[in-house]
């Protein structure tokens, strides 16, 4: 199962790059970039597959890292635990034990 990526239109004409990365025809996140002194990062946005909300997830250098990281999430939220509120931490875990 790999990913697909596909780049958003801007909604303005200065925005910044954003992507969408979806497996299997749905969609599983959005990568966008921040500038930084020159470098560009990107910031990951993924989706708590338990509970359908938005979690952001850690920036990095790496886009296909970035990728990566968001197919890891989507089969396995607690695979970035450190990034989940508790009220998730608990969804997934639910899910998981098979009582959700």
């Amino acid at each position: 199962m790999s990913a697909t990526v596909r780049k958003m239109l801007p909604s303005k004409r200065n925005d910044r790059p954003e992507f969408e990365i979806s497996l299997d025809g749905v969609v599983i996140g959005w990568l966008k970039e921040h500038p930084y002194r020159g470098d560009s990062f990107w910031g990951a946005i993924g989706i708590h597959r338990p509970t359908g909300e938005r979690v952001d997830l850690e920036l990095s250098k790496d886009f296909e890292g970035r990728v990566e990281t968001l197919v890891t999430f989507w089969n396995d939220p607690m695979s970035s635990k450190q990034h989940l509120p508790q009220r998730l931490i608990d969804a997934s875990e639910t899910e998981v034990d098979g009582v959700g």
